[in-house]
């Protein structure tokens, strides 16, 4: 049985708290265990070959007009220097949809065969509206949750636009363990978010828990661990997350690579109230993860199902060339 959204409740999210539902949207998908690009511009072009993926989630099956996210993404690299990377994403929850374009830019820095530095930089754009299909239709019913006339309402059907902008940063030491690839046995990640957009809130809307540009972020950091083969690894990492009108968010990551990686297997523990499951195979320049969560929190109580689906399809192309010694 699902249940169904309640919509007053999303539209007074909406108009009471926009920054609120905008910033949930940072780090929505938790396959940054296999592509860290998802949470960290400057991992654009890092593996050094071109990349496209689909990723889609459904998060809390059990529910009826819970939210869905679909995000088209491509990186790739720009010579040896450079990354860039180009995404869309779509999200509906409720009466409620999102569109977000972003651009990512990256900046290598090789400093020595056990060191690597990468820079990112990115920009987004995003409207969050209200669907007029949905207000209309409950109106209609008798609903009286909507004014039609109220000009707040209205701005929210016609959208809501926000620019936003993000820097990062991504240390690699060792190693790179693929030819061709900056990718480092140890890494530490971490992104800086909503620079722009909440100086941009903070003229109108005081913000009493930042006191600096730099006090929202995303950092990830792990360890791969290889066999002397290289067929079997172990790759334990941590996600911290600390972004606008959220709760902090903390995940404790294991992933297991077997045959080079051809077959990946994970476990995840989320701090917010989940336990994820992850697998994924890789077939020449392929690959497919699916992952699932399952919900700790009070909201699996009232309904069956209400874990969170979410999967991966990545085609590498265009292979790059290794680059000469200096």
């Amino acid at each position: 049985m699902k249940y169904a959204f309640f919509p007053p409740m999303l539209l007074l999210l909406l108009l009471g708290s926009p920054g609120a539902i905008l910033a949930q949207d940072e780090a929505n998908f938790a396959h940054y265990t296999v592509n860290p690009v998802l949470v960290n511009p400057a991992a654009s072009g890092l593996r050094g070959f071109h990349q496209l993926q689909m990723n889609g989630r459904y998060q809390w099956a059990g529910i009826a007009e819970s939210p869905k996210s679909l995000q088209a993404l491509y990186n790739g690299p720009l010579g040896n220097k450079f990354g860039i990377g180009l995404g869309v994403l779509s999200e509906t929850a409720g009466l409620l949809a999102r569109t977000k374009a972003m651009l990512n830019y990256s900046f290598f820095f090789d400093i020595n065969e056990d060191f690597f530095l990468s820079a990112g930089f990115a920009t987004e754009f995003q409207q969050l509206r209200l669907k007029s299909t949905g207000i209309f239709a409950d109106v209609a019913k008798g609903n009286k949750y909507y004014d039609l006339n109220d000009p707040i309402a209205e701005n929210a059907v016609a959208g809501i636009g926000r620019f936003d902008a993000a820097l990062s940063l991504m240390a690699g030491f060792g190693k790179p363990i693929a030819q061709g690839s900056q990718e480092r046995p140890t890494y530490l990640g971490v992104t800086f978010s909503n620079i722009v957009g909440n100086r941009l809130d903070n003229i109108a809307i005081v913000d009493k828990d930042r006191t600096s540009p730099f006090d929202y972020y995303m950092l990830l950091a792990g360890h791969r661990i290889a066999s002397g083969s290289g067929k079997v690894s172990v790759e334990p990492s941590m996600f911290l997350r600390r972004i606008k009108n959220a709760p902090f968010q903390a995940d404790l990551n294991v992933k297991v690579g077997l045959l080079n990686d051809q077959f990946v297997t994970g476990v995840s523990y989320r701090s917010l109230g989940a336990v994820g499951f992850l697998l994924g195979s890789r077939a020449a320049n392929i690959q497919f993860f699916y992952s699932f969560d399952l919900s700790l929190q009070e909201i699996s109580t009232y309904a069956s199902g209400t874990g969170t689906h979410e999967v991966t399809f990545a085609l590498a192309f265009l292979n790059r060339q290794p680059s000469s010694k200096r």
